[in-house]
């Protein structure tokens, strides 16, 4: 009876760790279109976030499905927020 209930388990634990999306994208000046380098990118009411790159892009990874607020902050430019943003199971 054991060999049944572990192969269980697993798949339910798997099928829990496997709810995650993940966000990407670019950051530019609007006026320019030259990325901005080390803009902060953050989900609101979490922990998780990132900071752009040389090309201004950014990738934030195994983020739980659901519904997000995202704030875009870059030192001399107005905050920038999208609203709803939706973060599905195994997709960018």
């Amino acid at each position: 009876m054991l060999k049944r209930i572990i192969p269980l388990n697993l798949i339910s634990i798997l099928t829990l760790f496997g709810q995650t999306g993940n966000l990407a994208g670019n950051i530019n000046d609007s006026q320019t279109s030259k990325p901005l380098i080390g803009g902060n990118i953050s989900i609101e009411g979490t922990v998780i976030g990132a900071a752009t790159d040389m090309d201004g892009q950014f990738i934030i990874l195994k983020i739980p499905v659901g519904s997000y607020n995202i704030s875009i902050e870059y030192v001399g430019y107005q905050v920038v927020l999208k609203n709803n943003v939706v973060i599905s199971s195994g997709k960018t």
